[in-house]
């Protein structure tokens, strides 16, 4: 009998936590919900907010994961920042929100310079 182990990096745990649909979210990020869903909508998607739903899901989505991958400080491990860019990236995937673009690095950064900013142990 062979046991066979993987090791997954923080951000495939905290995506694999969350590949259901949030439809709420009431943790430690509650007050970041609605700054970061405005963010979305108007400065990614220029005010468009057809797909209000799903974007308000890829917020309580991205913001469940950022709890599993427990930012403590981002200055000092750049493996952090590379853990949440890969937990937006695949989040984005999975929500395919028109005018997100999964490939569009802008947009992955802008959500994650978002959340440097407004995190706890971010530059703000």
């Amino acid at each position: 009998m062979v046991l066979e182990t993987t090791v997954e990096t923080p951000s495939e745990q905290a995506t694999k936590n969350y590949f259901e649909f949030q439809t709420e979210y009431t943790g430690r990020y509650a007050d970041k919900v609605n700054p970061l869903y405005e963010y979305i909508v108007h400065t990614l998607l220029g005010g468009n907010d057809e797909q209000a739903t799903q974007i308000q899901s890829l917020t309580f989505t991205i913001l469940n994961g950022m709890e599993e991958l427990t930012v403590v400080d981002w200055s000092m491990r750049s493996s952090t920042r590379f853990a949440v860019r890969l937990l937006v990236r695949k989040l984005l995937l999975m929500f395919a929100i028109e005018g997100l673009g999964t490939l569009d690095t802008e947009n992955t950064e802008g959500i994650v310079n978002w959340l440097v900013g407004h995190i706890e142990g971010g530059n703000s």
